[in-house]
This record gives structure tokens, sequence and C-alpha cells, in this order.
């Protein structure tokens, strides 16, 4: 069927084509199964078949199969690409060779050319996207700068927006993860989290809203924000202790110097001054609830004498983390003081030990 000036103008015999619209299914001659509504829909399709284009130029250079786009302009570029689906105003508009694409909102996967088996829901989504495959944004701009970074995922608004080369990442939640640009294999899940200055993590992964905030250096996790006051689990956490995986070993920990020099305290944490440190005064959300935790009596070491004890001693202590920018956070690990502690027990029985001898020996004499 066809209506309108110069539709299905050159068909030969193709059969079971539908064609609404001036020059739609122009230069068709054996295509079947096609169905071309609007202006230059589907214009230059020759024997593709089983393509369905609604919009002015919708598929307009398309020659294969298999394609579905709705939408002015929507897969307008396309000449080869098979599989693909394109829903809203230049959708994969640029796609010339790409297949198995899904792009579903305006402007949607709009510069993707080559690029193969990416779904992008939203307006924007995967927008600036060019040769890169397997990757998924769904939500307004989701990965909207990424280029040629491969198997991301963005599921919420602006989700990995900054993204450009960067490859493996996960962000879920709105505006997680928007500042990465380069980095790889990073996880974020909850609103905003991961949503720092870092662009090049690596592995790095934030879980819960705004987390991700202090620990935003490659190979860290960091579980919720600064109001959280309760993390836990039926068992204590485990860490790998194999002997097989350790190399210069060495019991070179030291006990009373260190522990000596250390001054456990009371205290109330103050989140309002660590949210304007951390957030640099941008922290402007609310809910009930969220100071609490500064009313929360805590025992702890401060880490900046921790540091002084552990070079005052001479000792690599691992369990201090001093931040590379002087205006991050210091953090500590408390499960790290065992051992110097279990080494202070002992230097002390040896020291018992050796005055009991000594006390034996005065008796006797």
């Amino acid at each position: 069927m066809a209506v309108g000036a110069q539709s299905l103008y050159t068909n030969v015999d193709g059969y079971n084509n539908t064609a609404v619209g001036v020059n739609s299914l122009y230069a068709n001659t054996s295509g079947l199964k096609n169905t071309a509504v609007g202006h230059s829909a589907l214009f230059s399709n020759t024997s593709g078949f089983h393509n369905s284009a609604v919009g002015a130029n919708a598929l307009q250079n398309n020659t294969s199969s298999n394609n579905t786009a709705h939408g002015y302009f929507a897969l307008g570029s396309n000449s080869t690409g098979t599989e693909n689906t394109a829903m809203g105003v230049s959708s994969l508009t640029s796609n010339t060779t790409g297949f198995f694409n899904t792009a579903s909102g305006v402007e949607a996967l709009l510069l993707n050319t080559i690029g193969k088996y990416n779904t992008a829901h939203g307006h924007g989504a995967l927008y600036t996207s060019t040769t890169a495959d397997y990757n998924t944004g769904t939500g307004y701009n989701a990965l909207y700068l990424n280029s040629i970074g491969y198997e991301n995922a963005g599921h919420g608004v602006q989700t990995l927006y900054s993204n450009t080369t960067g490859h493996n990442n996960t962000a879920e939640g709105v505006n997680s993860l928007y500042y990465n640009t380069t980095g790889n294999y990073n996880t974020a899940i909850g609103h905003s989290a991961g949503n720092n200055s870092a662009t090049t993590p690596s592995n790095f992964t934030a879980l819960g809203y705004n987390a991700g905030h202090v620990g935003s250096n490659s190979n860290t996790i960091e579980v919720g924000n600064a109001s959280v006051s309760y993390i836990g689990g039926q068992v204590g956490f485990s860490v790998f202790s194999d002997a097989r995986i350790k190399d210069n070993i060495q019991a070179d920990v030291p006990g009373l110097a260190f522990i000596s020099k250390l001054r456990p305290v009371t205290y109330n944490l103050n989140i309002h001054r660590q949210n304007d440190m951390v957030f640099n005064g941008r922290d402007t959300t609310d809910w009930e609830g969220k100071y609490d935790i500064e009313k929360i009596k805590m025992t702890g070491f401060l880490a900046q004498e921790v540091e002084k004890a552990a070079k005052e001693s001479g000792y690599d202590f691992s369990g201090l983390q001093i931040p590379s920018n002087p205006d991050k956070l210091y953090s500590i690990r408390y499960t790290d003081f065992v051992m110097p502690l279990v080494k202070a027990v002992q230097e002390q029985q040896k020291l018992i030990d050796e005055l009991k001898k000594r006390i034996e020996e005065l008796e006797k004499k």
C-alpha cells in the first residue's frame, strides 16, 4: 500500500509493504514487509525487510533489515546496521552499521555510529557514545559523555554522566559516579553514591546514599555516609590471612614502644564540620535524625596522634590511612591494633618472667 507522492516509487517485486508519506520507501525494489510512515521514511531502502519507520526521515538511509525507528530522523543515518530499535526524535540518528542497539528517548544514543549491543533509555542517554559497545544507560542523560567506554551500566538520572573512556563501571542511583571520566571497574549504588570530585579511580565501590566522598580512591570501599551509626552482621568480618599468600614475613611489630605512646580518648563526632569538609559546603540535604550520631559518646584514638606515635616508634603502621590530599579525612582500622597489642602483652609477659626469675634467685640467696 502506498499513500503519498512517490511513495514506493521504484518498487518492483517487493510485497507486503506499507508506505504513507511523501517519498516513503521511495527506492524500495524487492524489500518486503516494511512499514514506513512519514516524509522520506525508509527512503533509501531497496531490499531490506521487516523494517518499521514512523516519523519524517526515520530510517531514511537504511538498506538493511529488522530495524524499528519511531520519531523524526530516528535511525536516520542507518545503512547496514541490523536489529536496532530507536524510539524518540533523533534517537540513534548517527548509527550507520551498528547493530543490536536499543534507544528510547529523544537523542538517546544520538552519535552512535558503529557501536553495538548498547541500550539507552531516557532523554540524552548515551548521547555522545560513538563506537562503544555493551553499555546500558537508563535515565535522563545517563552516560551522557561516554564516547568509547564499554561495558558500563548506569541506572538513574545522570549516572556516570562524565564518563568518557572508563569501562566496566556500574552506577545505580541518581547522579551516582557522576564525575568519573576514565576510571574502570567502579561500583556505586545509591543516590549520589560516588558523586565526588574523583575522576579516575578504579576498583572503587560506594554503597549507600552519598557514600564514597571520603575514601574516593582506587581499590577502596566505602559504606554509608557520615550519619550512619550502625553497620552490622551476624558474624565478624573475615580477612584473608593464609600464609601461602604472604611474602617478606618479618616479626618486627613493635609492642610497648608503640602502644605506650597511644592516648585512648572519648569524644563526640561533629558531622556538621565533617560534611562541610567533605562536600565543600555543598551538603544541603536533610532528614530526621541526620545528626543523631553527634549525640553518641565514642571511644577511640585521634588519627594524627596515632601517626605521631607510629613515627616515633619507627613503625609503618597499616592501621592508619593518611589521605594524599591534606583536605581529606584521616581514618583508622582498629582491628590492626590487635597485633601491636599482642606483641605488647608478650613483651610484658617476658618482663614478668624475667622479674619472677630474678626474685626467685634473690629468695634463694
